[in-house]
């Protein structure tokens, strides 16, 4: 191995476990914001996380409810919700499932009909 690279392997080593880290970090909480999409239609999505739930609304569509946990141990930097939605039912699906996955830059969402159904609608949110 060169010698510039063998000093820079544990330097390239730590940034890697600390980008790792920050990207793992299981807990989400305050309130996220972004747009939905689904084929060629889009929406806001306001997600509201509680001490003691969590709450979506989509304003643009005037449709929102509360996400309880579906799944014990998604992985670290996941979580996946069971979606009821509690007004705007004549807008917006009454239930789904909702994926998130933590990334660097936000928390990447899935929206499916049932647990490992087909992805119908996807968002990257961002902290607001």
């Amino acid at each position: 191995m060169p010698h510039l690279l063998k000093r820079m392997l544990p330097i390239v080593i730590l940034f890697g476990l600390l980008a790792s880290a920050e990207a793992d970090d299981a807990s989400f909480s305050g309130v996220w914001t972004g747009t939905g999409t689904q084929g060629e239609q889009s929406w806001s999505i306001r997600v509201t996380f509680g001490p003691d739930r969590v709450r979506i609304d989509y304003p643009s569509l005037a449709c929102g409810g509360i996400w309880q946990p579906a799944s014990a141990d998604p992985g670290p930097g996941r979580a996946t919700y069971h979606e009821r939605l509690e007004y705007g039912l004549d807008v917006c699906a009454a239930d789904g499932f909702v994926r998130l996955r933590k990334t660097r830059s936000g928390i990447d969402y899935e929206w499916s009909r049932s647990p490992g159904a087909q992805v119908e609608a996807t968002a990257s949110l961002r902290p607001e």
